[in-house]
């Protein structure tokens, strides 16, 4: 796509050079790229970062979960056996 029709428009309407060369340089730089975002490519996206959410504090939930346990587990055994942790 060139962009010296659309730089010749811009002049004759009277915007200045600066902003018609901004303009020209963001239509070639959109017409460049290979897909823009969908809806439902966002949605995705979305529904893909939730999920990995999920799994991330799922895990969390686990790792937390087995520390807890194995606190508790310490803690009795030096109930249990207290001149061992001497």
């Amino acid at each position: 796509m060139s962009s010296i029709p659309l730089y010749k428009a811009f002049i004759e309407v009277g915007a200045s050079e600066e902003s018609a060369s901004k303009a020209a340089e963001d239509v070639i730089r959109v017409s460049q790229l290979e897909q823009l975002a969908t809806k439902s490519d966002l949605k995705s996206e979305i529904a893909n970062l939730e999920t990995r959410l999920i799994k991330w504090m799922v895990g969390s939930l686990f790792v937390f979960a087995g520390i807890i346990i194995a606190g508790v587990g310490i803690l009795f055994q030096i109930m249990l056996f207290p001149g061992v942790a001497q």
